[in-house]
């Protein structure tokens, strides 16, 4: 795929499919790069579509107050002939297609050969000048092709038989992955840095990593499910119900617990410290296994 074939087909016009997500459609392609076949979907989101509308006008209005400064220092400076004058204008508007061009108005002068400034002494030769005013606003037709095209965005696969919505939900779990990797970096976890050179140990420590992770992940799936299962929520950092925790958030309520060993002449009592009503339940819900270390 490359950066124009993929510009071309998001403004191609699409001949699209429902998705079994209503907020989806897609259109499919087939395509060749490199020599391998690809197979490339041209999908349109219709939440997408709402939030790049809510912000497009404001951003051109803001884009717009910027060129117009910089196009009136554009037009300050003198030509040598009128068409020149207008060529600029022209050149200018060919790259920025968003605008509509009202008026242009050009004006003749004379400057000092000299390339002074001020009044032309007595018989002096001077230049004669051209300089260039316009004024122009968003074109409204390219504007509403805009909103139209809002919204798509292009998945490709060298798997020509992989099924369009099977792509879009492999695309919309990347971010339960990216998270999962924040989640390896994150320095709340006191994890001693490992600065590696050897390239076995760090595809050694990457293997170790991404079994963490998997951990992390099939843990926070299982409590989640626990919780589903018997309508329960825990708190949230904000105070708030939720039964979608992050197994950050769990071990976060777990950070006072402490175990205290007591030895009184020759017995030794075992205390858990600052387990709450919260922690009771959480362990609870995990099962015995769990329950008894904190009982």
């Amino acid at each position: 795929m490359t950066i124009t074939e993929a510009k071309e087909l998001v403004a191609s016009e699409a001949s699209w499919t429902a998705c079994a997500d209503k907020r989806y459609k897609y259109a499919v392609y087939d395509s060749e790069y490199g020599g391998i076949k690809q197979k490339w979907v041209l999908f349109h989101s219709a939440e997408q579509q709402k939030r790049v509308e809510a912000k497009l006008l404001p951003r051109l209005e803001k884009q717009m107050k910027k060129d117009k400064t910089a196009l009136k220092k554009l037009c300050s400076k003198g030509f040598a002939c009128e068409p020149d004058a207008r060529a600029v204008v022209e050149r200018w508007h060919a790259k920025n297609p968003r605008y509509r061009v009202d008026e242009v108005v050009v004006t003749s002068g004379q400057q000092r050969k000299s390339g002074k400034r001020g009044r032309p002494l007595k018989d002096e030769l001077c230049d004669v000048i051209f300089r260039v005013s316009c004024s122009f606003t968003l074109d409204e037709n390219w504007v509403l092709r805009e909103r139209e095209l809002s919204g798509r965005f292009i998945l490709a696969s060298n798997d020509s038989n992989i099924n369009p919505e099977t792509m879009l939900e492999y695309y919309k779990e990347q971010n339960t992955v990216e998270r999962g990797f924040r989640f390896l970096k994150d320095t709340t976890f006191h994890v001693s840095e490992v600065y590696l050179k050897n390239e076995d140990r760090i595809a050694a420590l990457s293997m170790l990593m991404v079994l963490c992770l998997l951990l992390y992940s099939v843990a926070e799936w299982l409590f989640r499910k626990i919780l589903k299962e018997r309508n329960a929520t825990v708190m949230n950092p904000r105070k708030k119900p939720t039964a979608k925790p992050t197994m950050k958030r769990v071990f976060f309520l777990f950070r006072r617990v402490r175990q205290l060993l007591e030895q009184v002449d020759s017995t030794v009592h075992c205390q858990v410290l600052n387990v709450n009503e919260e922690i009771c339940q959480i362990t609870g819900m995990l099962g015995g296994n769990f329950e008894k270390y904190y009982s």
